[in-house]
């Protein structure tokens, strides 16, 4: 069985991005999900909100990259 939805932000001060289209894609997402949005040892979070662009070895065009997370924590 496929877990997908959105997820809704309960600390919205943490979450750097849109806090309406935070979608998770399996239920490990969203479990941590949860740890980061009710932990409060991270600062803040986001998911797939940061892009990187890179040029393929393969093709030598241009692609983006984005992380499933990123976070900062307060040590």
């Amino acid at each position: 069985m496929a877990y997908k939805g959105l997820y809704k932000i309960k600390n919205l001060s943490k979450y750097k991005g849109n806090p309406a289209k935070v979608t998770y894609r399996s239920l490990w997402e969203r479990k941590f999900m949860v740890y980061l949005d009710t932990n409060k040892d991270i600062v803040e979070w986001g998911s797939e909100e940061i892009m990187i662009p890179y040029v393929s070895p393969i093709d030598k065009k241009l692609h983006r990259y984005f992380p499933d997370f990123y976070l900062k924590t307060s040590s």
